[in-house]
């Protein structure tokens, strides 16, 4: 053994002896799991776990755990893992995995940590693999990226080569839990979801197996990853991807008078689901920072120069007059840091979402009309919106039954967000809580019953059948076949029975 992998080990058990005093004892948080197999153990199981790995175990109590503990959305700073693993190789997960399993411990999953339930945490062990993050171009069309690579480093290093997968927006969220839950962004319309673009997939299963998932290869499982895998079978470890050639795109963003807000909805809904594929955009409204009226605007992205995105928008334009017309022609990854562009950090967030399968009838425009004039009203709702995504193009033309992903026939999905300053206090919380909850009941009537997986939402009661439909019942049989004994579970994981 080298003096400096001596020398890391010696790190890791330094930094375990430092915080083992407290990393053993519980908090007050609990998730799902009594945590008394770990209770009853002493220092040294944690002690052995990091003694076993390649990357670093940070401790409850221990150097950095304040900071490792963290995810992105701050309303779940008050659970205490016991322990965050590092993993650096795939034999670390395997460790991981059997290290929780020997010891009973709940295992959480987080390669970003956004995921909006809470869900990458635990008070339990959090297995991160943000250090599995590596991009490489395999070929002319095709790519392999790390489980924990973020989006951000994954579009540049592709841009390098001409290429793009069809990603998110936020740069920081990682590639695995967005392309498990579908994958919505703004070349979506046009190339696909990202799940849709996934070739493959490496994954650590319960029984500490790496397996290869792809149409030939355990084709169940690779059907299942593809829009209900985050987190339900397994540790992903790399994903695989068709690119395709990007070079110059459009963004564009219109604005229109309030008072014209439900016929631009009219207009936009009736437009967008039958657009050219060309075009993916989002429909925002939202009060307005330093006005009395809320906003309404459309961002969005065309794959080709600004007259062809101009002329490709006429039909919208043309029924509603904008009050602004902004559209700019540029390289594909300047567009991406466009939108990628003013991601909140480390603030308090809820959303709720629906999808529509058919134009959202009058009343419901008063609800959404309604909740948007009433958040602009009140302070401790300035970030609150109701954004409207468009489907229809690359997303709907794939089989519903090709992929787990369910929501196929969609004109579009309606999400209802708001951010707030976690240390504004209790009753701020309430207030954005209360809006999102109470617009999301109002439009029950009006939408879907569906819901969108990446927005997972911990408080849907009917939770499996919104997000995946029909599919329900194939899911839970192919959990039952790679994880009997529900290793992998947390409070919407996919069960090993109905």
């Amino acid at each position: 053994m080298s003096a400096s992998r001596k020398q890391q080990q010696f790190d890791r058990r330094e930094l375990v002896r430092r915080g083992a005093g407290a990393a053993l004892g519980l908090g007050t948080a609990s998730l799902a799991w009594p945590l008394a197999p770990a209770r009853a153990a002493g220092n040294h199981r944690l002690s052995a776990l990091a003694r076993e790995l390649d990357g670093d175990l940070v401790v409850r109590g221990g150097p950095g755990y304040a900071q490792a503990r963290q995810l992105w959305n701050a309303r779940f700073d008050g659970v205490r893992p016991l322990g965050i693993a590092y993993a650096e190789t795939v034999t670390d997960l395997k460790r991981i995995i059997r290290w929780a399993k020997q010891y009973d411990v709940p295992l959480a999953v987080r390669s970003g940590g956004h995921s909006f339930a809470g869900y990458s945490t635990t008070t339990g062990l959090v297995a991160d693999v943000s250090r599995l993050s590596h991009v490489q171009v395999d070929g002319a069309d095709a790519a392999s990226v790390g489980a924990g690579a973020k989006l951000g480093s994954v579009y540049q290093t592709l841009w390098a080569s001409g290429r793009a997968v069809p990603f998110g927006s936020c740069l920081t969220v990682a590639v695995a839990g967005l392309t498990f839950g579908g994958g919505h962004g703004f070349s979506s319309r046009a190339l696909g979801l990202a799940c849709d673009n996934l070739t493959a997939v490496e994954i650590v299963t319960a029984d500490g197996r790496l397996r290869r998932c792809d149409e030939r290869d355990h084709a169940d499982l690779f059907w299942a990853l593809r829009g209900a895998g985050a987190g339900s079978f397994g540790i992903a470890t790399r994903l695989s991807f068709t690119t395709h050639p990007v070079g110059t795109v459009t963004t564009v963003n219109l604005h229109w008078a309030w008072s014209d807000v439900r016929k631009v909805i009219q207009a936009w809904q009736s437009f967008v689901p039958s657009a050219p594929d060309a075009l993916s955009c989002v429909l925002t409204l939202k009060p307005e920072a330093g006005q009395a009226t809320p906003l309404v605007s459309l961002n969005g992205q065309v794959f080709g120069t600004r007259p062809e995105a101009l002329s490709l928008l006429e039909p919208l334009t043309d029924a509603v007059e904008p009050t602004k017309v902004s559209a700019v022609q540029r390289p594909f990854i300047t567009a991406v840091q466009y939108f990628g562009g003013g991601e909140p950090v480390h603030r308090s967030y809820a959303a709720k979402s629906n999808y529509a399968l058919i134009p959202l009838a009058d009343p419901a425009l008063d609800v959404v009309v309604g909740a948007v004039e009433a958040a602009a009203g009140d302070p401790r709702l300035a970030s609150a919106a109701i954004l409207l995504s468009g489907h229809g193009a690359a997303i709907n033309r794939v089989e519903r039954d090709a992929t787990a992903f369910f929501h196929r026939d969609a004109l579009f999905f309606v999400r209802y967000t708001t951010f707030w300053d976690a240390s504004a206090g209790p009753a701020n919380e309430a207030a954005n809580l209360g809006w999102v909850r109470g617009v999301y009941e109002a439009m029950r009537p009006y939408v879907s019953p569906g819901a969108v997986t990446n927005y997972v939402d911990p408080e849907l009661t009917s939770w499996a059948s919104a997000y995946y439909g029909s599919h329900l019942k194939r899911l839970v049989a192919i959990k039952r076949r790679y994880d009997r004994e529900n290793f992998f579970r947390f409070a919407q994981s996919i069960p090993t029975r109905l």
